[in-house]
C-alpha cells in the first residue's frame, strides 16, 4: 500500500516537472502573517499622516555602556514591552551596527528561536566601543558614534536612536544611509494560544490550512516585521534565491519577494516566488555609498520593496537639524521585512564601496574557504550514469576526445534502493576500484547523499535513526515525522540538534565515496505542504519547524562537510547543496537548482549567480545545458560558454533527457564546447587566485560590474554581463542565432579582447560580430593575469605546469598589477602549515617585478614552477632589448599592429623575487582610447 501511495505522489511530482504549478505555493494573501503585516503597514501609513505611532522607547529604561545601549520598547496602544539593544559590532571596518529586539525573558510566554553561534553567524559577534551623546533635542535622540582612536574611517559611522516615535538612522560621514522603522511598521505578535473556539481566526492567527494541510500553530502566531529604508539609493540587490533580475523590482501592487526554502520544479522566471535557498541580506548602492541590511532570521520571510523620490530622502525632521540633509527630491528605496517567527536581529552595514560592505558581511557570516582546485574545474553529471561500465566509458571518452574534466557525479540511482551511504551492488560491484581508476587520472567522484532516510526496519542506518532519538517528530503524537521522498516513506534527521549533526558526520567514516552532493535539503517532502515539511513538526528542544525552516538545509551540508573531515582529516572537503542560508558559504558550494533547457533559463542564470555572489555565496553556478528538457546543439554550446566563466561549472541533465556529452554532437558543436572547457582550464590559476582572495575578505569571484566600478551608473541595473575578479569581463551569448553582441565596457579602463587583443576605451557599448565559437571575454588594462596554457586531462595533471603572465598596459599611469596563489590544490596544509605561495606582480616604468607576499618550504612544488612566457599587451613601440634577472637578454617577438610583445622561455621561478626590464620601450598603452 505504501508503494502504491508513493507512486501516486511521484506521478504528481513528475507532472510538476513539466512546469511549476503556482497554485502549489502560497501567495502573500494565502499566508496569514504576510497578509496581516501588509494590512498593518497600510494602516500605519494612514496613521502616520495623523502623527500616530505604535512603539516608543521608555527613556527611564535606557542603560548605556561602552558599546551601545539597552532599553525597553513600549507599545503605546497596549503597554506591551520589548527588549531593545543597539550596539556597534566589531567587524573588519568598524562600520556595522546591530539592532536586536526580543521579548524580556521573564515576560515571554515561550522563548524565541535564535540560531546558535556557528550556525549562520561565524561565532559570537563581539561589540565595539562607541561614544554616546543624548544632548540632542532634549534627549529624544541618542547618537552612537564609532570610537576607535586612530581608526578615523570607522569613526565616521553613527547610529541615531530616536525615542519617540521609535526609529534608528545610520549615518556615514553625517549622511543618512539606512533608516529603520521610519514608516512605523514594527509589528510584533506575542505567542498566544487560541482562547476558545469562538476566537476570530479569519487571518490564521491560531491555525491555518493550505491545500488540505493543516498547520496547528499550538503556540499561536509569533510573527515579527519592520521597515528598513535606504535614503539616497535607487537600486537595491540581494535576498536570493529568486529567478529574477539582479536589481530588485518594486513589489507595490504585486507579490513580495519570498524567502522560504522550497523544492520548485522548473521554476518560473521574472517573479519573486521562493526557491531553494535564502539569504536575508539586501544591499543598496549609489555612486557615493553602499549600505546593507542583514535580517538574521531563519523563519519564512517576505520582503516588500518600493523605490520612489522623497522629500529629503525620507529623513526624519528631527535629524535634519544636525546632519547633512538629503536633496529636496532624492531617491528613496524602502523595504518591509515580515518573518513568521523568531526575533528581530538586524545588522546594518555602512560603506563607501561595495567591497567594503562585503567585508563587513564576511566578518559576520564567514567566507568561502579555499576550495580544492578540482572543484573549480569542469564537472560532468547527469541523473544518472547507469553503472560502473557507464562511468568508466564516459571517463574514457573525455580522454579520447581530448576534453579535460575533473569530476564525474552519481545521482540517487547509484544507491541500494535510495538508501543513502550505500551502493547498488549489481550496478556498482566495486565502487572503490572504480574510484581508484578515476583517481589515477587525477579525477574525482561526487555522490549524492540526501537528508531523508528510507523507513526500512531491516536497514541498520534507519534502525539507528529510529532508536536513537535522531529524527524530527510529528506535533500530533511525538512519533517520527513521516513524509514521502525518493525512497517512499521517509524520516528526516533533526539537524537542529548538534548531536545529530555529529552522528551524521560519523556516518561518512566508512562510506566508499570521496565528495558529497546534498540535494533535497529544503527539506523536500513530496506529500507535504508546498512540497516541504509541516511547519508544526517538532525539533530539538521543542522548536517548531516554522522557526528553523530556512536553516535546516544549511545544517545538513554543514554536517556533511564535517563528515568529510571525519573521513579524511587532512583533505579539503567539497560539498554541493541546493538548500542554503546565510553562512552556507563556509561549508558548501551552491547550484541554482532545477532549471530548464531553454534560452530564457540560460539568460536567467547570470543574474541568479550574481545575486548569490554578492550575498556571500561566492562558489555558485547553474546546471549547464538546463536540467529539464532536451537542448539543441547551439543552446548547449552557448551554455557551456556561459558556465565556463561562472565560479561553479557543472553540466547536468534529467534522466529523461537525451544524453548530451560533448562528443555526441556534430564536430562543430563538439569543438566549440571543447574550446570553452579548455579556456576554463587555461584560466584556472587566475580563478584559483580569486578564490584565495575571496577566502580572505569575502569579495565575490563573479561580480556585477558596479562592484569594481561603483561610480559608473550605467552598470547599476546591468545583469547580463559580469566580471571575474577585477581583470576579466564577460558577456555570454544568450539569444538563438545571434550574429552580433553588444557589450558595455565600464568607464575609466581600457579593455582588450582575449582572442585578438584589440583595445577598446571604457564608458561605451561596443558591437561585436559573433560566431558559434565566439566568447566575448575582455581583459582589463592595468591587470596582470596568470594562466596555464598547457591544458591537460585534469587540473591535477597541471599542478606543476609552467605559468604564462599576461601584462595588460594602458592608461596614463602605465602600470599593471596582479596576484598568483599556488598550493598543492587539495590538502589543508595551506592552513595547517602555511604551505603556499603568494606572488604579487607589478609593472611600472618598463620593469616587471615579482614580489613574494608569502612563500614556504612546506610547499615543495613551488620551486619547480616557472614562468614560461610573458605577454605584454598595449606596448606601443618595440623595445631594444629585454633584460632578464640574471642579466641575460630575453628572446621576444613584437607585433606592431596588435602592439603585442611576447617574451618566450624566460624560465622565471615563481618562488623567487625577480625583475624583468624592457629597455627603451614605450609601454603607455592605448592612451588615445
Amino acid at each position: 500500500m505504501r508503494w502504491f501511495v508513493f507512486f501516486g505522489f511521484l506521478l504528481v511530482w513528475v507532472s510538476l516537472c513539466v512546469c511549476v504549478d503556482r497554485s502549489n505555493f502560497k501567495t502573500c494573501e494565502q499566508s496569514g502573517f504576510c497578509k496581516r503585516h501588509r494590512k498593518f503597514a497600510t494602516a500605519q501609513d494612514a496613521a502616520e499622516a495623523e502623527g500616530a505611532n505604535q512603539y516608543q522607547v521608555d527613556p527611564a529604561s535606557i542603560a548605556t555602556d561602552d558599546n551601545g545601549l539597552s532599553a525597553a520598547l513600549v507599545d503605546a496602544a497596549t503597554g506591551k514591552r520589548l527588549s531593545l539593544r543597539l550596539a556597534r559590532v566589531a567587524t573588519v571596518t568598524g562600520r556595522t551596527f546591530r539592532l536586536k529586539i526580543n521579548e524580556f525573558a521573564d515576560e515571554a510566554k515561550r522563548p524565541r528561536f535564535e540560531p546558535a553561534p556557528g550556525d549562520s553567524l561565524v561565532a559570537d559577534v563581539a561589540e565595539a566601543p562607541v561614544a554616546i551623546d543624548n544632548k540632542q533635542l532634549d534627549g529624544n535622540l541618542y547618537v552612537l558614534e564609532a570610537k576607535d582612536g586612530a581608526k578615523s574611517d570607522a569613526a565616521k559611522a553613527k547610529a541615531v536612536l530616536q525615542l519617540k516615535p521609535f526609529r534608528v538612522d545610520c549615518l556615514l560621514n553625517d549622511r543618512p544611509l539606512i533608516s529603520v522603522n521610519s514608516k512605523s511598521r514594527l509589528m510584533w505578535e506575542f505567542h498566544q494560544q487560541k482562547p476558545d473556539d469562538s476566537a476570530d481566526n479569519s487571518d490564521g492567527l491560531y491555525d491555518e490550512e493550505f491545500k488540505g494541510h493543516r498547520d496547528a500553530k499550538p503556540h499561536g502566531s509569533s510573527s515579527v516585521g519592520m521597515d528598513v529604508a535606504f535614503p539616497g539609493f535607487e537600486h537595491v540587490y540581494g535576498i536570493p534565491e529568486h529567478a529574477d533580475s539582479l536589481a530588485l523590482r518594486s513589489t507595490a501592487g504585486g507579490e513580495p519577494y519570498r524567502l522560504y526554502n522550497l523544492d520548485v520544479f522548473e521554476y518560473e522566471l521574472n517573479n519573486p516566488m521562493a526557491l531553494y535557498g535564502s539569504v536575508p541580506l539586501v544591499y543598496a548602492h549609489s555612486a557615493n555609498n553602499t549600505a546593507g541590511a542583514f535580517w538574521h532570521n531563519p523563519s519564512e520571510t517576505w520582503v516588500d520593496v518600493q523605490s520612489s523620490k522623497s522629500s529629503g530622502g525620507g529623513l526624519s525632521a528631527l535629524l535634519t537639524s544636525f546632519v547633512k540633509s538629503a536633496s529636496p527630491s532624492e531617491a528613496l528605496t524602502e523595504t518591509h521585512w515580515m518573518s513568521e517567527s523568531g526575533v528581530i536581529d538586524l545588522f546594518l552595514l555602512l560603506s563607501d564601496t561595495p567591497l567594503g560592505a562585503f567585508r563587513q558581511y564576511a566578518s559576520l557570516t564567514g567566507t568561502t574557504p579555499l576550495p580544492p582546485i578540482f572543484s573549480i574545474a569542469y564537472h560532468q553529471c547527469r541523473w544518472n550514469y547507469n553503472d560502473e561500465t557507464d562511468v568508466l566509458e564516459v571517463d574514457r571518452n573525455f580522454d579520447e576526445n581530448d576534453i579535460p574534466y575533473d569530476v564525474i557525479w552519481l545521482d540517487i540511482e547509484h544507491t541500494d534502493g535510495k538508501r543513502y551511504f550505500t551502493w547498488d551492488s549489481n550496478k556498482f560491484p566495486n565502487p572503490q576500484g572504480m574510484l581508484d581508476k578515476l583517481n589515477a587520472k587525477g579525477r574525482q567522484l561526487v555522490t549524492v547523499v540526501d537528508p531523508h532516510i528510507k523507513r526500512d526496519d531491516n536497514w541498520a542506518l534507519y534502525q539507528r535513526v529510529r532508536d536513537g532519538d535522531i529524527a524530527v517528530k510529528s506535533h500530533k503524537d511525538d512519533g517520527l515525522y513521516d513524509g514521502w521522498c525518493w525512497p517512499g516513506s521517509s524520516v528526516w534527521p533533526d539537524f537542529i540538534d548538534p548531536a545529530v549533526r555529529k552522528w551524521w558526520a560519523n556516518e561518512f567514516k566508512d562510506y566508499v565515496a570521496a565528495y558529497t552532493w546534498n540535494d533535497m535539503g529544503e527539506p523536500s517532502v513530496f506529500n507535504g505542504p508546498e512540497v516541504t515539511m509541516h511547519k508544526d513538526a517538532k525539533h530539538h528542544n521543542g522548536w517548531e519547524h516554522r522557526e528553523v525552516h530556512n536553516l535546516y538545509g544549511a545544517l545538513v551540508h554543514q554536517a556533511s562537510w564535517d563528515g568529510q573531515l571525519v573521513k579524511s582529516p587532512q583533505r579539503r572537503p567539497f560539498v554541493l547543496t541546493r538548500a542554503f542560508f546565510a553562512g552556507s558559504q563556509r561549508t558548501a558550494a551552491v547550484w541554482t537548482g532545477d532549471n530548464a533547457a531553454n534560452w530564457d533559463h540560460l539568460k536567467a542564470s547570470v543574474p541568479m549567480v550574481l545575486s548569490l555572489s554578492i550575498t556571500g555565496i561566492t562558489f555558485s553556478g547553474a546546471d549547464v545545458g538546463g536540467f529539464f528538457g532536451n537542448t539543441d546543439p547551439e543552446l548547449l554550446v552557448r551554455w557551456y560558454q556561459a558556465g565556463s566563466l561562472q565560479p561553479f561549472f557543472r553540466a547536468h541533465a534529467h534522466l529523461d533527457t537525451r544524453r548530451r556529452e560533448p562528443w555526441l554532437l556534430d564536430a562543430q558543436y563538439k569543438e566549440a564546447i571543447r574550446s570553452a572547457i579548455l579556456l576554463r582550464y587555461t584560466l584556472l590559476p587566475y580563478l584559483y587566485t580569486q578564490f584565495y582572495l575571496s577566502a580572505r575578505d569575502g569579495r565575490p569571484v563573479m561580480a556585477p560590474l558596479w562592484v569594481y566600478y561603483p561610480k559608473d551608473e550605467a552598470t547599476f541595473s546591468m545583469d547580463d554581463q559580469h566580471l571575474l575578479g577585477p581583470d576579466l569581463l564577460f558577456k555570454p551569448v544568450t539569444e538563438a542565432g545571434a550574429t552580433s553582441l553588444s557589450v558595455y565596457l565600464p568607464k575609466d579602463s581600457i579593455w582588450y579582447r582575449h582572442d585578438t587583443w584589440e583595445g577598446f576605451g571604457g564608458g561605451q557599448t561596443v558591437s561585436l560580430s559573433v560566431s558559434l565559437t565566439t566568447m566575448s571575454l575582455f581583459y582589463r588594462a592595468g591587470g596582470i593575469v596568470a594562466r596555464r596554457d598547457r591544458p591537460r586531462r585534469s587540473s591535477a595533471a597541471m599542478r606543476r605546469d609552467p605559468v604564462t603572465l599576461v601584462v595588460l598596459l594602458g592608461g596614463r599611469d602605465r602600470r599593471a598589477s596582479g596576484h598568483l596563489y599556488l598550493d598543492d590544490g587539495y590538502s589543508l596544509e595551506h592552513k595547517t602549515s602555511s604551505a603556499y605561495l603568494h606572488c604579487r606582480f607589478n609593472y611600472a616604468d618598463g620593469s616587471l617585478t615579482n614580489t613574494l607576499v608569502h612563500s614556504s618550504p612546506a610547499y615543495a612544488d613551488a620551486d619547480r614552477i616557472k614562468v614560461e612566457r610573458l605577454i605584454f599587451v598595449g606596448v606601443r613601440t618595440r623595445p631594444k632589448s629585454v633584460v632578464l634577472p640574471d642579466g641575460g637578454v630575453g628572446e621576444f617577438t613584437y607585433t606592431e599592429q596588435s602592439r603585442l610583445l611576447v617574451i618566450r622561455r624566460p624560465n622565471l621561478p615563481v618562488a623567487k623575487a625577480w625583475t624583468v626590464r624592457l629597455m627603451d620601450a614605450s609601454a603607455s598603452g592605448h592612451d588615445e582610447l
